[in-house]
């Protein structure tokens, strides 16, 4: 439990309000740790309730400050994120507002012009 002004809040009542923000979003597969912030009063209280999240394999660390949502693989045996690193990055970039362009093959490629699937992102 997360001690809050005299009262307590339970830590499934955070969860609770993250799972809620995150249906509100099924769009959405990346996310900020900051966009979780009116999900509990304190910071401690929400990262408590995002541990276990992650431990359930809702959702899965995606890099600092990153989450995704987690899906069970089958292949694996093991929870993974709902989509590729490079959807997911994209998508966190976005949120952060980072100036971004794609790479030249990458470009071509969406194009449609190349069927060669490219390696690189993101162009320096």
């Amino acid at each position: 439990m997360s001690f809050i002004t005299g009262w307590f809040v339970r830590t499934s009542e955070i969860q609770q309000r993250i799972l809620d923000y995150l249906a509100s979003r099924p769009e959405e597969n990346a996310f900020l740790r900051s966009e979780f912030n009116g999900c509990g009063r304190t910071r401690s209280g929400v990262d408590k309730a995002l541990r276990a999240l992650v431990r359930q394999g809702v959702l899965v660390r995606g890099g600092y400050g990153v989450l995704v949502r987690g899906r069970y693989n089958r292949f694996t045996g093991t929870i993974t994120p709902s989509t590729s690193a490079d959807v997911f990055a994209l998508e966190a970039l976005r949120k952060l507002d980072v100036q971004f362009e794609m790479d030249g093959a990458t470009q071509a490629y969406n194009r449609g012009d190349t069927t060669q699937i490219p390696s690189g992102l993101l162009s320096e």
